[in-house]
């Protein structure tokens, strides 16, 4: 997504330290009130998701792994009002993997919806924060 978040980004350029807006949707149509929740995503250098070199992005049902790093950076995006229960957004820091000059990652994500009403560990959208 662009910075506004309004409008997807044309460009699928990115230079490390730049922020990386990532939305994940899904239609509710037609359904009981649902929240969606993206349960793990990983970045590889294939379309195969299980290939390696692997960087696990989300994990853990719902937590970025990058805000747990000292010199990374990955939140999502707040607050999450009750009308955009369908969307999930975050921002990553760009990234490469280390020792391979390949300018193509691909990002894959499991998402999955739950119930408005269910609050439990299997369904979260979590960012570790570093206390100093």
């Amino acid at each position: 997504m662009n910075d506004d978040w309004l409008t997807e980004r044309t460009s699928t350029v990115y230079y490390l330290g730049d922020l990386i807006h990532i939305e994940a949707s899904v239609s509710m149509t037609n359904h009981m009130p649902l929240k969606l929740y993206i349960d793990s995503c990983a970045a590889t250098l294939s379309p195969d998701k299980d290939s390696t070199p692997r960087y696990n992005i989300i994990d853990y049902h719902g937590c970025l792994l990058d805000s747990k790093a000292e010199d990374s950076f990955s939140t999502f995006v707040l607050p999450r009002g009750e009308r955009e229960l369908d969307k999930l957004q975050f921002d990553l820091d760009a990234f490469r993997f280390f020792g391979d000059d390949r300018s193509l990652i691909f990002i894959t994500c499991h998402l999955k919806v739950a119930a408005v009403d269910r609050r439990d560990s299997m369904n979260k959208a979590c960012t570790f924060q570093n206390i100093e």
